[in-house]
């Protein structure tokens, strides 16, 4: 848990789920699964500087994501899928 609590994930279940995701990571996507969370952890901060033209910068295209970390770490932190 001292993991995400030191990226801003204070929520003991969604660390649960954060962790059974990580899990599925593959080894060389350990990075950008933590920069992920660490950019998702404030919700409120993400939705205010979204815009379409930095759509990107939180969704990489999938040449850069192949396996959608982004996508997926976004889903379980902002509660669209449920674990």
């Amino acid at each position: 848990m001292s993991d995400y609590v030191q990226r801003g994930i204070t929520d003991q279940l969604l660390a649960k789920h954060l962790e059974a995701l990580w899990k599925t990571v593959a080894d060389d996507q350990q990075c950008d699964f933590w920069h992920t969370v660490r950019m998702f952890s404030d919700l409120n901060n993400f939705y205010q500087k979204l815009t379409l033209l930095s759509w990107a910068a939180y969704f990489p295209p999938l040449e850069n994501d192949c396996t959608s970390v982004a996508a997926r770490v976004f889903c379980v932190i902002s509660g669209l899928v449920k674990m």
